[in-house]
């Protein structure tokens, strides 16, 4: 075989090596749009109310930041049980469309102290929607945390018509 000839060889074994190469290497994971709204930690706990009761108590919280040009949509704070699939949205609150806050937004709570059961265990989760997500995005968060087991069973006293009697 002729050096040329040779040199056209190894030319087209890069050339097919390098395509195999491109070609079968491993694709990037499509991008996602990052949320444009953050805050710092949730703080929160839960305590006996009465013997029976229990009530998950929600600190204040750092506020919300969101990215510059957006405006504030809407925050909600849920309560997730231990083990459980979904989580309960304790508090919705959607800002007034006409004025929305821009920028740093510290929201206020008009209730800190929420109803949960005893002996379940909790974690709760600060969401956020600013002019720029497409859905609520979580901004916040607790570690989990236990209710306290209430020290009497709650009973239910039922008229004696109800009770099958």
């Amino acid at each position: 075989m002729s050096k040329p000839a040779r040199v056209v060889l190894l030319l087209l074994a890069v050339v097919v090596l390098s395509a195999a190469f491109v070609l079968a290497r491993p694709r990037p994971a499509p991008i996602l749009a990052a949320p444009n709204v953050f805050s710092g930690p949730v703080n929160g706990g839960c305590y006996l109310q009465t013997v029976t009761t229990c009530a998950i108590h929600v600190d204040s919280w750092q506020p919300v930041v969101m990215d510059s040009g957006r405006a504030l949509v809407g925050w909600q704070l849920a309560a997730q049980a231990q083990g459980a699939s979904g989580s309960a949205v304790l508090y919705d609150f959607r800002t007034d469309v006409s004025n929305p806050p821009i920028g740093s937004y510290l929201p206020s709570l008009v209730k800190q102290d929420f109803a949960a059961h005893c002996g379940v265990s909790y974690h709760l989760t600060l969401r956020a929607q600013d002019s720029g997500d497409l859905s609520f995005e979580e901004i916040g968060r607790t570690e989990v945390f236990a209710c306290p087991a209430a020290p009497i069973a709650p009973r239910v006293y039922l008229p004696a018509a109800l009770r099958g009697q």
